[in-house]
């Protein structure tokens, strides 16, 4: 009767390890799914501030370029002004 008893005393120590092994890596799982979750939340952040800051500078680029344009458009106006008045005293 003793032995009877602690075969089944036994076999149900076994059977709470092996649900206690399957709850803990249930747990693991999903602690490691909530990690994946928040690394991919963390990357979808980091990809729009990443986007919003390529979109600033290409607008201050385009701001620059433009800015730039405009300056040696002028300058060569002025060249061009110079080289007519130039010309001017040169024929006289």
């Amino acid at each position: 009767m003793e032995k009877r008893s602690f075969e089944e005393d036994l076999s149900a120590i076994r059977q709470e390890k092996t649900s206690l092994q399957q709850k803990r890596e249930k747990a693991n799982k999903e602690s490691m799914k909530q990690r994946f979750l928040q690394q991919a939340d963390s990357l979808k952040g980091e990809t729009e501030q990443l986007r919003v800051k390529v979109k600033s500078k290409r607008h201050n680029f385009r701001e620059t370029v433009e800015k730039n344009k405009q300056k040696y458009k002028e300058e060569i106006q002025k060249c061009n002004s110079e080289i007519s008045q130039l010309r001017f005293q040169f024929e006289r």
